[in-house]
């Protein structure tokens, strides 16, 4: 995980238009902002949260009395070796990070949260900077947790404002996101008749729902788990 804290003079604006390889969190620790994304702008008060994908383009600026912008940048290939299995069973975040991770047509997408001052995600974000800061051992490997505890909380926050129960497709994409990870965390030995033996579905199905959520076949994406974990390594 990359982190910068940006600090910008009251009279100072941040105005770059762009996208990211890597996903973006970007979370207003002091003072307002505005976002604009997909033509339109927003108002970003002290506690918001605001996450993209890597097809999302925007640009932040600073109100006019500044303030700080925290940024946690998290690479592609972090996420696919290190975070994906740990946040298999989120449902809200799963097609955000699996189709920006696998889908050539993944669209742009951008969520939106607020983090009330002394709440737990505003504790996980303080930690993640502190992290980075001390560079202390296993830093990388704090960091990488702490994210997917964000993305926990968050999607708990969610659930408790929304009290929407989970629907047919989100199940589905609950048990893709099991076997994706599943795949790859055995990458190097594994077989679809073995993918479909250990979740209990016939080839068939696995191959179909492989190729839905990420628009690979099985061979595909297994080559590209071992090609992201090659670079990695190297």
């Amino acid at each position: 995980i990359d982190e910068q804290i940006e600090k910008r003079p009251k009279n100072q604006k941040i105005k770059f238009e762009h996208y990211h390889s890597f996903f973006e969190l970007a979370y207003v620790f002091s003072g307002s902002f505005y976002t604009t994304v997909g033509g339109k702008k927003y108002l970003l008060p002290t506690g918001s949260i605001l996450m993209f994908n890597t097809k999302a383009s925007h640009y932040i600026e600073a109100g006019e009395k500044g303030g700080i912008l925290i940024n946690i940048l998290v690479r592609k290939s972090t996420f696919a070796n290190s975070m994906l299995n740990m946040i298999q069973k989120n449902d809200l975040f799963f097609s955000f990070f699996l189709h920006s991770l696998y889908d050539a047509k993944n669209e742009p997408v951008t969520f939106r949260f607020i983090a009330e001052k002394g709440s737990v995600a505003e504790e996980l974000i303080y930690h993640i900077v502190k992290e980075y800061d001390n560079k202390s051992a296993y830093s990388q490997s704090m960091m990488s947790y702490l994210f997917c505890c964000l993305l926990t909380q968050l999607t708990r926050q969610y659930q408790e404002k929304t009290s929407k129960p989970m629907l047919k497709n989100q199940k589905e994409s609950f048990d893709i996101a099991q076997i994706i990870a599943y795949m790859s965390e055995n990458c190097n030995s594994i077989t679809l008749a073995q993918v479909a033996e250990h979740f209990h579905y016939s080839t068939t199905y696995i191959s179909k729902s492989i190729h839905r959520a990420s628009g690979k076949t099985f061979t595909e994406l297994l080559n590209s788990f071992k090609m992201e974990k090659a670079t990695y390594y190297l």
